[in-house]
């Protein structure tokens, strides 16, 4: 059986200038490429939610068998609640930039803007090195101390109390909790990575071998 893997999606707004909700084609066709089916979370709305707006959307949230806090621009009240959820219910979590730093956020975390647009490259395959911590989970994953990634970010984790498992000078490429069952972040793009990065593929590969349960 294929996991269920839910993408939690962002608000955007079309070249009609309508508001829409979204979720990026190249995160779900990851899921879908290794092995896993996409099912697409709306948010209630962007307010703070009530009790009753929480309990709907933690209902939803139990049909996954993992979740993906995608890229974006803002993070709002029900990102919190859902990265909450997720954290105390131990569902296997993949946050990707704005992902990463919603995870950050929630312990403890402060997030800064980007003073240039060196790490804001679209595009482009390959942008800088990151180091990764050799006691880390991602480690476990990628078998490098160091890897090569895109770069697509305007803001940035300065601190958290997450265990912090990648840097790149000082700026926080990616963390985790290794007490979870998968509960990891990184503030590149993996997903635009795998069909030319093994080490990105195996990435996902890994967070839906704990989905499924392997």
């Amino acid at each position: 059986m294929k996991p269920i893997i839910g993408i939690v999606m962002r608000p955007e707004v079309n070249q009609n200038s309508r508001n829409i909700l979204g979720l990026y084609k190249e995160v779900s066709e990851a899921i879908l490429l290794c092995g896993g089916n996409v099912l697409a979370i709306i948010p209630p709305h962007l307010e703070k939610l009530n009790a009753e707006e929480k309990e709907n959307l933690y209902q939803i949230i139990d049909l996954c068998d993992g979740i993906i806090l995608e890229g974006g621009d803002d993070f709002y009240d029900y990102d919190m609640v859902i990265c909450k959820y997720v954290y105390d219910k131990d569902i296997p979590t993949l946050g990707i930039c704005l992902g990463m730093q919603i995870m950050a956020c929630l312990f403890d975390g402060e997030m800064l803007s980007l003073k240039d647009s060196f790490h804001n490259q679209k595009g482009i395959s390959y942008v800088h090195d990151i180091h990764i911590v050799s006691s880390s989970l991602l480690y476990k994953i990628l078998g490098k101390e160091k890897v090569t990634v895109n770069s697509r970010h305007k803001c940035y984790i300065k601190k958290t109390s997450l265990f912090v498992s990648a840097f790149y000078n000082d700026i926080i490429e990616a963390v985790e909790d290794p007490f979870k069952r998968f509960f990891v972040g990184v503030q590149y793009h993996p997903e635009d990575m795998i069909t030319y990065d093994t080490l990105e593929r195996s990435l996902f590969e890994n967070f839906l071998a704990v989905c499924r349960g392997d």
